[in-house]
């Protein structure tokens, strides 16, 4: 919707250099990361306001017209219940989406809280964990400093290095070597997104036991080798 707000604000009036280059480079941001968004849209928002702004006043003085604005202490009150109102509807939705039980069920479809709950109940199943990658912050959350619950990778991957990122890559795209890559770091254990191609492709390997699974979450454990 903003994004098409500028593009037609741009072709009423064209935008100045600065305008531009800071409209560009917030949509490259935003589209790199859904977190970004919330910066694309208060990048652009002035620029919005000023480019409508600026073709209003042009149109209007074009045609010559008279706006006779209401007097200032109606106009004032007037404001401000409209700001009372928008505060007021912006808190109950804020309110109600940070509530417990709106928190509570965000997380038990967004994270793994029934598999993450399910290794708490079985504290002695696996040694190294291979996990999905936007759960690594959760699921150390739950389980922190627990050593065999440590998580194989997390949201903030730039801090692990880029070889453990090529290396969850080769895994998650059932590269060549992806088998190899677990055996190298010892996974005997994988939590991950139900439906998914590893998840998939686990389900047909002799050595990989399903032990877990609802609607958002699978755990496999690694049979150990009989000697």
């Amino acid at each position: 919707m903003v994004l098409f707000l500028l593009v037609g604000g741009f072709a009423l009036r064209r935008p100045t250099l600065y305008e531009f280059l800071l409209t560009a480079i917030a949509l490259f941001l935003a589209l790199q990361s859904v977190r970004n968004v919330a910066l694309f849209v208060a990048a652009t928002t002035p620029v919005l306001i000023n480019t409508y702004g600026s073709w209003w006043r042009e149109y209007v003085a074009a045609r010559k017209w008279t706006i006779t604005l209401p007097p200032r202490p109606l106009f004032a009150v007037v404001t401000a219940i409209v700001l009372v109102v928008i505060f007021g509807t912006t808190a109950l939705r804020v309110g109600s989406e940070l509530s417990a039980s709106r928190q509570q069920q965000l997380d038990a479809t967004t994270y793994p809280v029934g598999a993450a709950d399910w290794l708490a109940g079985h504290p002695d199943v696996g040694t190294h964990m291979y996990n999905q990658y936007g759960w690594g912050g959760y699921l150390a959350y739950r389980f922190y400093p627990q050593k065999n619950r440590q998580v194989f990778i997390f949201g903030e991957a730039a801090l692990m290095g880029d070889q453990l990122l090529n290396d969850y890559e080769d895994v998650q795209t059932l590269r060549p070597d992806w088998r190899q890559i677990l055996d190298r770091y010892g996974v005997d254990y994988v939590v991950y997104n139900k439906g998914e191609a590893l998840a998939n492709v686990l389900a047909t390997q002799p050595d990989w036991t399903l032990v877990y699974q609802d609607s958002v979450a699978v755990i496999y454990v690694r049979a150990i080798p009989k000697s």
